[in-house]
């Protein structure tokens, strides 16, 4: 009698398993093993009518990996179609890689300034001819403000002891900070380093890197991540994920945001990354090994702002030195 009932179970099974294999057989190539590009096709394997919805947005080419309706990094698929008369749903997710090789760019140091070993360097910034500097960690977050050539000379503020401060960037003649881990946004008048605001934002992830692009807040968060911020709300307007033609690029730090370009440190590493500001594809490498290697005892590269006579300017966490070089093509 047993045996018949498990027998009887077996059937069952094997029944429902091949129904749920024919089920899943259109779309079982999909996923996130396989490498995708642009103009690529999905594969499907038998002919099964459906529609297709990415990123919540319906597309009317079924199969083709179409850029206006794809983007750089991970999708979210939905495949909604018919099976043995019901209405069925599947759900997939799969990553585009950009197509292009990423260049290396070269660069030439122009001059080397002093930088107080004393920073933590977060973010960098010039604005009206002075260079504004966020240094980081627990009890000795600061702003500052200096010029170039004189750094010792500088205007400061003095965070609270409980403040982490991170990225900065200046719009609208106001002077965005961020923190760490508080979510929190401190905007000042940057001619006197003057408190003006503090305010919360809707966001739960960390504060790295800050920029802008004339409208908006740009942000990295450590990960692979930026996102675009409304600077008077703070909500999402939008969000990149950053990779080169072999995968993502994690722990994006401080940025500059230039030309339709987005800079970018990779924490830990002696590179800069360029990005393209619309898709998240990596364009260029900068590498500073030979000039982070005079600093390996001191902490890592950190810190890129754009100067007015077009060259740029580098730093790294505590180091004792900055360096102006200009960047060819850009």
């Amino acid at each position: 009698m047993i045996s018949k009932v498990l027998t009887a179970l077996f059937i069952i099974y094997t029944l429902v398993s091949q129904s749920c294999e024919r089920e899943m057989i259109p779309f079982s190539d999909i996923n996130t093993s396989t490498v995708y590009h642009f103009g690529d096709t999905l594969k499907i394997k038998s002919d099964i009518d459906f529609d297709l919805t990415v990123n919540d947005l319906k597309s009317e080419n079924k199969i083709y990996i179409d850029p206006t309706i794809f983007r750089i990094g991970e999708n979210n698929l939905s495949f909604e179609y018919s099976f043995e008369g019901k209405k069925k749903q599947a759900k997939r997710k799969i990553i585009v890689y950009p197509s292009n090789d990423v260049a290396d760019l070269k660069y030439k140091i122009i001059n080397t300034y002093r930088h107080g070993s004393d920073t933590y360097t977060e973010g960098l910034e010039q604005y009206k001819g002075k260079i504004y500097e966020s240094g980081g960690e627990y009890k000795k977050s600061r702003l500052l403000k200096y010029n170039v050539e004189a750094e010792l000379k500088r205007e400061e503020y003095k965070y609270d002891d409980d403040i982490f401060a991170e990225g900065i960037t200046i719009l609208n003649d106001k002077l965005y900070g961020l923190t760490y881990r508080k979510h929190k946004i401190l905007t000042f008048n940057p001619d006197d380093l003057s408190l003006i605001d503090i305010r919360d934002t809707p966001i739960d992830f960390e504060g790295w890197g800050l920029t802008n692009d004339g409208t908006n807040l740009i942000m990295s968060d450590g990960t692979n991540s930026i996102y675009f911020l409304n600077p008077n709300s703070y909500s999402i307007a939008k969000i990149l994920q950053v990779y080169d033609n072999k995968g993502m690029i994690k722990y994006v730090n401080e940025l500059e945001y230039v030309d339709g370009f987005l800079f970018a440190n990779v924490f830990t590493k002696d590179i800069i990354v360029v990005i393209d500001y619309n898709t998240g594809a990596v364009l260029y490498n900068l590498y500073f090994g030979d000039i982070a290697e005079k600093h390996r005892r001191q902490g890592v590269l950190n810190g890129i702002a754009k100067l007015n006579n077009g060259n740029f300017l580098i730093t790294g966490k505590h180091w004792n030195k900055m360096y102006e070089i200009s960047i060819e093509g850009f």
